[in-house]
């Protein structure tokens, strides 16, 4: 009930509130991707953003790929049994908590990258300028866009809305086509591979690459896996240094 109080007095009939609501979730609105994504949703001669802040809770809408609204609400259950928007709730309190807009940013990582971030919004600070780097241990942007070529659009933009379902990896540390030859049922079902092995993937004992045993990593190393991080972020992140092995000899 506290968490639904405070953003309601946030937003009380205050129209200093509201603007100040309304430049949060600007600064994390990408027009283009929207008006793409939600194409023919959005009425004739109405702003896309308009569009967002009157509809985003009824239909379930995001404001660009990197925040995924459903993965918020899972992840932070007490945002949904407060019953309050995960993107009003993110903009105004979920990322002074260090909580993530979703699956593939890591704020502390990025915070890391970037030190001028800091007491700001990451997701709103990357958005702000494509020179940042992708905040995320197990997506390779110069890596991504020089192997495939990607030059239209931000390699993350690409990989997320169509890169994965011609094939194309993440990483060099994940391959997609393995994880979906591997595990049929995630193939069968039309998930991205990575943010299943994100997800449950590695709990589950499956392998991103041949070269990453995610159970035998997670059995040998109990601190990992008594740690909420993923298996094979934390052996790319920290494994590496520590001289962990990432499957048996």
């Amino acid at each position: 009930m506290q968490l639904k109080k405070a953003l309601k007095k946030f937003r009380r009939g205050n129209t200093k509130s509201d603007a100040k609501l309304k430049n949060s979730l600007k600064a994390i609105f990408d027009r283009e991707w929207f008006s793409s994504k939600y194409a023919g949703l959005v009425e004739d001669n109405t702003d896309s953003f308009e569009f967002f802040f009157r509809h985003e809770a009824s239909k379930g809408l995001n404001p660009n790929p990197l925040f995924d609204r459903d993965w918020y609400g899972q992840i932070n259950q007490d945002v949904t049994q407060a019953g309050v928007s995960p993107v009003h709730h993110y903009v105004t309190r979920g990322f002074k908590e260090g909580r993530e807009p979703g699956p593939l940013f890591d704020s502390s990582l990025y915070r890391e990258l970037h030190p001028d971030s800091a007491g700001q919004n990451p997701l709103a600070h990357y958005l702000a300028s494509s020179a940042k780097t992708f905040p995320h241990t197990l997506f390779d942007e110069a890596w991504y866009a020089d192997r495939y070529q990607v030059r239209d659009k931000h390699p993350i933009y690409h990989y997320l809305s169509e890169g994965w379902r011609t094939g194309t990896d993440p990483s060099p540390m994940f391959s997609t086509l393995y994880y979906q030859h591997m595990y049929p049922d995630v193939a069968a079902a039309g998930v991205n591979p990575l943010l299943h092995y994100l997800a449950v993937g590695d709990r589950e004992g499956r392998n991103p690459s041949p070269h990453f045993d995610s159970r035998w990593y997670l059995t040998t190393y109990p601190d990992i896996a008594a740690s909420s991080l993923n298996a094979l972020v934390h052996f790319v992140r920290y494994g590496l240094l520590e001289n962990r092995s990432p499957r048996p000899d």
